[in-house]
């Protein structure tokens, strides 16, 4: 971090380290939770084995979003 991103928006101080009250895994889960709501949408999940395979695909979704490599993410989408 270089300091010239706004901490508010970033989560970080002009130091690059975390502020208070933020941390980069309660947003990777608030974004899986957002996710999982999405797809129990439009999936039926009534048994646990489907709601579990909800949340790994909601992972998934996440992790194709946030990956570095476009390429690599639209397998991950694709598949």
């Amino acid at each position: 971090m270089d300091g010239t991103t706004n901490g508010a928006a970033s989560g970080h101080d002009r130091l690059g380290r975390f502020t208070a009250g933020h941390s980069e895994y309660a947003a990777k889960r608030r974004r899986i939770e957002t996710k999982i709501k999405q797809l129990s949408a439009d999936y039926d999940a009534s048994t646990p084995a489907q709601k579990l395979l909800l949340r790994a695909a909601a992972t998934n979704l996440d992790a194709a979003e946030v990956m570095r490599l476009p390429p690599a993410a639209r397998r991950l989408l694709a598949a």
